[in-house]
């Protein structure tokens, strides 16, 4: 595994505990457009997309829960 894809994934981690792409960013220390570029590197990198993206919320898909939840353990 590369790092850029280990940066990818501590960004999807962050963005799926708050389900926002914004306080992910704030908590990250980089800006919400940084956080949207490591995630679509992620679901480039899986072919699958991992958040739902609605008009001011995030709502992990199957794939995304599924990716989450192996994450956390």
């Amino acid at each position: 595994m590369q790092v850029p894809l280990l940066n990818a994934l501590r960004t999807f981690t962050v963005s799926a505990q708050r389900l926002n792409f914004t306080k992910a960013a704030e908590y990250l220390l980089v800006s919400p457009s940084a956080v949207s570029h490591q995630i679509k590197v992620l679901e480039e990198y899986l072919s699958c997309k991992l958040f739902l993206r609605k008009n001011r919320s995030l709502e992990l898909t199957d794939q995304g829960q599924f990716l989450f939840d192996r994450l956390q353990r």
